[in-house]
């Protein structure tokens, strides 16, 4: 479709008592998204992806899991990754690659989910852990800490999640009957 057909079933859909947002939030991305393209198109010198294309192509890949559309939402998603990896190789927007990276893996991890799938969702985690470090490392401000922190948490509890605990579990209420017994 294109742009101008978009954008008068983007309106029509506005128009109408019951709208689906979700549907209404792609349908503005994929606009965004051609048009980006288009842009990049234009100026050919530039082989890299923006950072704005790959932003996009995120946010797109999180609508599309929350409608339920999985591998469209992988698809995104892999692309948001490729441009973000392709972005922190240059010096002008490293960080905020590396940020969207950050964002990217978590977006994957909870598709893995979602799609329950046997891809392990602890490597996305600690994918996310690992470009969250390197952004500290980088420029260790205080909102860089907040996504480091926030990282890390993420990775343990996904690895909480992931293990076999019932065995641990089982040995622990034990030691705690045990102890109430004393």
């Amino acid at each position: 479709a294109t742009d101008s057909q978009l954008v008068y079933e983007l309106q029509t859909q506005f128009e109408q008592d019951e709208a689906d947002f979700d549907e209404l939030q792609k349908n503005a991305l994929q606009i965004a998204i051609d048009g980006l393209n288009r842009l990049r198109n234009l100026t050919d010198g530039e082989k890299l992806p923006s950072r704005l294309t790959a932003e996009a192509f995120r946010r797109m890949g999180d609508i599309l899991l929350r409608t339920n559309q999985i591998d469209e939402a992988r698809d995104c998603l892999i692309r948001a990754e490729n441009g973000f990896r392709e972005l922190q190789l240059q010096s002008v927007d490293r960080m905020e690659a590396l940020r969207g990276l950050v964002e990217t893996y978590w977006s994957r991890h909870d598709l893995e989910i979602d799609a329950e799938s046997e891809d392990s969702k602890l490597k996305w985690s600690q994918l996310a852990t690992e470009a969250a470090r390197t952004l500290f490392e980088l420029a260790p401000t205080i909102e860089n800490r907040l996504i480091l922190s926030r990282a890390l948490f993420h990775e343990s509890q996904t690895e909480y999640d992931e293990a076999d605990w019932g065995q641990p579990l089982l040995s622990l209420e034990m030691r705690l009957a045990e102890v109430q017994k004393l």
